[in-house]
């Protein structure tokens, strides 16, 4: 039997809902506070499943959502034996994996949960914090980029995440005026990061959104909002010289790289040139990748070879600044294993449940984390991979078996 508390709410539900409620909303505003509440939740979810140990079967489908936590962790096992037990190369991936007990907790307790009430006030907190605490940092402080207490990049990602959700949850909600309030808030934060990867995934994100939902939103609206956006960005470019210098230095890269001169390119090009080295690391070892010591040796190889500028070999551990060719210079082809189970995998499940807004959130919150992989090695980052294991878990619970407010994929399990 469930834990009781007195106001006859079991204990796992108090604890669930809390942990939804926080970890979204102490996100961006709070130093790492997020980081406990998921770190907490693991801890539990742990002592939950051993005492429910009895009752926890695992479907075909949980099979599958474990081979996608599994995923991260089993691709860097060889490189890590390889590089004599590093294991820098296996920190991340564990994390993520202990959001899998968060899951089996998740699938026995969201069906006698209530979860978007507080999904929706977690979000919206979180996105209203993220607004304040750039418009602290940029007008007042006079901040070139907003960061809070990350780095601007993995500032800009999270906002970015959250700007979604808010607006994923609008359709059948409450709250649709404090939802749209938190998508201009976190969208707000997101640009005064100046973080491209994350500025522009929004309306790639808003375009993937109106797909989904193309039966039901017309043209109109679709093209309303993304032109909305486009309006507010180009009011903030005119409106703030620092995301004027900005786009302007982005163009100017652009252009030093179509006239060939990529080291001209201090960012997008060294990015390219080490997306480059990271191609080359995967042609020396196809299939497990090369460590990094190996790595960092192969850049000043190109380097001496005259097919990357000096700047490559500076870069500690041969840092790839992608997601997926980080993975492929370090994982090889397992790499692609990952990349299927970990995003593909995972969007599947939440697909065969449409009918759920959790499913849908989790569809642009899954191929939001996977475009911006594209730019940066988010999954290494500790509040990053805390967030995503987190959701990861939270999207395919309710997606499979649904919350008391919204039915699921199959029947709710009961908890005893």
């Amino acid at each position: 039997m469930s834990h009781k508390i007195s106001t006859g709410v079991s204990l796992p539900i108090t604890i669930i809902s809390a942990s939804i409620f926080l970890l979204p909303g102490l996100l961006l505003w709070t130093p790492n506070f997020s980081v406990g509440v998921g770190l907490l939740i693991v801890i539990y979810s742990l002592y939950y499943c051993a005492r429910n140990r009895s009752n926890l079967t695992l479907n075909k489908y949980d099979l599958l959502v474990l081979a996608i936590f599994t995923s991260y962790l089993l691709a860097n096992i060889p490189i890590t034996i390889m590089d004599e037990s590093n294991f820098r190369y296996i920190d991340a991936p564990s994390r993520i994996l202990l959001f899998f007990p968060v899951y089996l907790m998740f699938k026995r307790e969201l069906p006698n949960l209530n979860a978007r009430f507080h999904l929706e006030h977690g979000v919206i907190i979180g996105a209203i914090g993220a607004f304040i605490i750039s418009i602290y940092q940029y007008y007042i402080l006079g901040l070139p980029r907003v960061d809070g207490f990350l780095f601007s990049i993995n500032f800009g990602y999270l906002s970015c995440s959250l700007a979604l959700m808010n607006l994923c949850l609008i359709k059948n909600s409450d709250r649709k005026k404090l939802l749209i309030l938190g998508f201009l808030c976190a969208s707000i934060a997101t640009t005064l990061t100046l973080t491209r990867g994350a500025i522009f995934a929004i309306p790639l994100l808003l375009l993937l959104l109106g797909w989904v939902y193309r039966k039901e939103v017309n043209n109109r609206i679709l093209i309303l909002s993304v032109s909305s956006f486009v309006f507010a960005s180009v009011l903030l470019y005119f409106s703030s010289p620092g995301v004027q210098e900005r786009v302007d230095f982005t163009t100017s890269e652009f252009s030093s790289i179509l006239s060939g001169n990529i080291a001209e390119s201090s960012s997008s090009g060294g990015r390219l040139q080490l997306w480059y080295a990271s191609t080359e690391a995967f042609t020396k070892r196809p299939l497990i990748g090369l460590t990094h010591s190996e790595r960092e040796a192969l850049n000043i190889e190109l380097y001496e070879s005259g097919a990357v500028t000096e700047w490559v070999t500076s870069v500690s551990r041969g840092h790839a600044h992608s997601q997926y060719f980080e993975m492929l210079a370090s994982n090889g082809i397992l790499s692609i294993i990952t990349i299927i189970f970990l995003f593909g995998v995972a969007i599947y499940l939440m697909s065969k449940n449409m009918s759920s807004i959790f499913s849908v959130t989790g569809i642009i919150f899954i191929s939001g984390i996977a475009i911006f992989g594209l730019t940066e090695v988010l999954l290494q980052a500790n509040i990053i991979n805390v967030y995503f294991g987190f959701f990861l878990a939270f999207f395919l619970a309710s997606s499979l078996y649904g919350t008391k407010e919204q039915g699921g994929l199959l029947p709710p399990e009961q908890s005893s």
